[in-house]
């Protein structure tokens, strides 16, 4: 860390900073480095930057983990394939991985057990990120009648990861595997069939995709108030904006393609990139009594509407022309209040809380094979009551 300039104009402050790690593994090697800018050009103002390469070695368990069974919900493109319009590409294709040439393989079940474990032949993942941002503080917002500091902070962030470790989708992978036709297809690799055509094995190991790629926006918002006969108050908002969000997957042996996630739901297994998510908090501090409120937004996201939601009448997809549904942008609201007692030095606190105020349900997800919504993303259906107590010696 080089501070290059102080108490100058237009430089009050310059400061640069760079780091280098080696890492030397029994499997791979690497080093990788970051600089960084830190320039505050006025008091009020602070502009940071870095450029910055990452590096993540497979854990163990990703490197040698067993086998764990998931049942996935999959359409595999050869089922009735006489009978379903499928180019003659297609059926060819089915035919030379196994698939009975008379079209008698209908699937039966739409989920198929896959089974995902660790991979000793994963290399590491690597990253090339740049985030570049301002920190704005005002004096005249300090000290002021209404307000004892105001900080406003941006920053936008980029980041590009190669060889990121994860299993491959499962439809993805089956739909691959059919377009290519060769049973030898690294995508065909673990994708077994009887000999009526019946997919009876799902091999799912950890693998290096080509990549993902992200960007997008952090902008904050914090305000502190004055000390009010009533208390002090804390509000801070908090937002991501995602500008994109791309996986870069492996559609042949040969070939990679960009599979844009950025508003989107995966639906099985559960995954959603909402473009937007915002967190308000108002804090309230008085004597031995504090408490909070928090207000959590999430951004509508889209997914494929199939699975037989499209043929009801009337469907419930908010687009069936599109094939698509629209989850709905959700707001959760959560209260908790905490005491702190001084004949305990502050050592005791009891708090009280609840979680979904309002009792907002999560959005009906069609394509989420399991409950019906995103666990991962959305709160369990209900509201969720708690109460902690803390002693600190």
């Amino acid at each position: 860390s080089i501070p290059i300039l102080e108490g100058m104009f237009l430089a009050q402050y310059l400061e640069v900073s760079g780091a280098v790690r080696y890492s030397d593994y029994d499997l791979f090697d690497d080093t990788i480095t970051q600089f960084g800018l830190n320039w505050r050009p006025i008091t009020d103002l602070l502009v940071r930057a870095t450029v910055s390469e990452g590096f993540r070695a497979p854990t163990i368990g990703e490197l040698f983990g067993s086998a764990a069974r998931f049942d996935q919900t999959l359409t595999d493109p050869c089922s009735d394939m006489l009978n379903l319009g499928q180019s003659q590409a297609t059926i060819d294709n089915c035919i030379a991985l196994g698939v009975p040439a008379d079209g008698s393989y209908v699937q039966f079940n739409p989920q198929i057990s896959t089974a995902t474990g660790g991979n000793d032949t994963l290399t590491p993942e690597t990253a090339d990120s740049f985030t570049v941002g301002i920190v704005y503080a005002p004096e005249w917002a300090t000290d002021a009648s209404w307000s004892s500091g105001v900080e406003l902070e941006v920053t936008y962030w980029d980041h590009e990861v190669e060889n990121a470790i994860q299993a491959f989708e499962a439809q993805i992978q089956l739909d691959g595997c059919v377009d290519s036709g060769d049973p030898n297809d690294f995508l065909c690799s673990g994708i077994n069939r009887t000999p009526s055509g019946v997919i009876n094995g799902f091999d799912q190991k950890l693998t290096n995709i080509g990549g993902i790629e992200t960007s997008g926006w952090d902008i904050n918002l914090i305000w502190t108030s004055p000390e009010f006969g009533i208390g002090q108050f804390v509000a801070s908002w908090y937002n991501t904006i995602l500008d994109d969000y791309t996986e870069i997957l492996p559609v042949s042996a040969t070939e990679f393609g960009d599979l844009s996630r950025e508003g989107t739901e995966n639906g099985d297994p559960e995954r959603a990139w909402p473009e937007l998510r915002s967190t308000f908090i108002l804090d309230w501090v008085r004597d031995e009594w504090s408490a909070a409120w928090t207000v959590r937004y999430l951004d509508g996201v889209t997914e494929g509407c199939s699975g037989g939601a499209e043929t009801i009448v009337p469907s419930p997809c908010s687009d069936v022309s599109g094939g698509t549904n629209e989850l709905d942008s959700v707001i959760y609201n959560d209260l908790q209040a905490t005491w702190r007692p001084g004949r305990f030095d502050d050592n005791l606190d009891l708090t009280l809380g609840i979680n979904n105020l309002f009792d907002e349900d999560p959005p009906a997800c069609f394509s989420c094979a399991l409950n019906g919504f995103n666990g991962n993303v959305y709160d369990l259906p209900g509201q969720f009551y708690y109460a902690r107590l803390t002693y600190r010696r």
